[in-house]
């Protein structure tokens, strides 16, 4: 699962290796179900949706 806080938009744009995956009501986490298992490296970044106020990318491996 993926958690952030101190958004202050109501929605977030999330972001898996660098393209938009989706755009979600700000409830503080959000479950991507990749399907991947044994090794796999994504990289994701939650940014307030409409503008340019986004986490550090980080990088998860399943």
């Amino acid at each position: 699962d993926l958690e952030w806080s101190g958004t202050s938009t109501g929605s977030v744009e999330i972001y898996r290796d660098s393209g938009l995956l989706i755009s979600v009501p700000d409830s503080g986490s959000y479950t991507d179900n990749t399907g991947n298992k044994g090794g796999r490296t994504y990289l994701y970044q939650v940014c307030e949706a409409g503008t340019n106020n986004c986490s550090a990318i980080e990088t998860i491996v399943f």
